[in-house]
């Protein structure tokens, strides 16, 4: 652990406490898949029994699992939804508006927004090795985590536009766009809150995936000054007038 660097001592820790595996185990999965924590959580999930000898205590109790669900429950549908889904949040001290709802849904593979099926629950919560509430809760520090590498945060950014589309619909409705925007790329896009701005003011069509995808490697890629924009890049027109509008409202001093 001590020839470890900083970061990766870090990731270390996230993988212990999401796993419960022990350090060597840590080392051994991360290093393996060249410290990248997503991949090397869902390696270690995924592998035979045989290669978790180092968990403490890995194992999930399914008929905890169910009874866990059977408490979030909707009374009169087999899913938790606008009734439970509330509690569950609320009983592991969660925001409704808190980034964690939204990589805890990507990460049971959930399909309709607010709300889990029976399905998605129990098979993620098992492959999560949740079974408890309190076990949840613990959690909570290493799903934020899971996030904090590059590619991880695109998987799960794509996965918010597919999660908050109408069923049937290829686009993002504009108001949900706007919502989602704020709480997932808050601290990460300089210009969220001019963006925001800019959307609400002058776009009123609602946001094909192309859009939103390009919108998170504009926020990656864009300066403070936005000195290296080259409206010849392969933009969409929604971020060329983006910058000029901006350009318009912040002139160079």
């Amino acid at each position: 652990m001590n020839k470890l660097n900083r970061e990766q001592k870090e990731k270390v820790k996230n993988f212990e406490s999401f796993t419960s595996a022990n350090e060597k185990v840590a080392i051994e999965f991360l290093t393996l898949h060249k410290w990248n924590l997503e991949l090397a959580v869902d390696g270690y999930f995924n592998s035979p029994v045989s290669a978790k000898a180092g968990a403490s205590s890995a194992k999930v109790d399914n008929s905890k699992v169910e009874a866990f669900y059977s408490k979030y429950k909707e009374p009169d549908e087999d899913k938790i939804g606008e009734n439970g889904l509330p509690r569950l949040f609320t009983d592991i001290n969660v925001d409704l508006e808190d980034i964690v709802t939204l990589i805890l849904a990507w990460k049971l593979k959930a399909q309709a927004l607010g709300e889990f099926s029976h399905s998605e629950f129990v098979t993620g919560m098992s492959e999560l090795k949740i079974d408890s509430m309190e076990k949840l809760r613990e959690r909570l520090p290493s799903l934020r985590a899971i996030i904090s590498e590059d590619a991880a945060f695109r998987e799960f950014y794509m996965f918010v536009f597919e999660y908050g589309k109408p069923p049937g619909q290829k686009s993002l409705p504009l108001e949900m766009a706007v919502e989602l925007w704020q709480l997932v790329l808050k601290d990460k896009f300089r210009f969220l809150e001019p963006w925001v701005t800019y959307i609400k003011e002058k776009h009123k069509l609602a946001i094909p995936r192309d859009t939103w995808s390009l919108v998170l490697e504009f926020s990656r890629n864009i300066n403070a000054q936005m000195s290296n924009y080259n409206p010849d890049d392969s933009w969409p027109v929604l971020i060329d007038e983006f910058v000029e509008y901006y350009r318009e409202q912040n002139p160079a001093k």
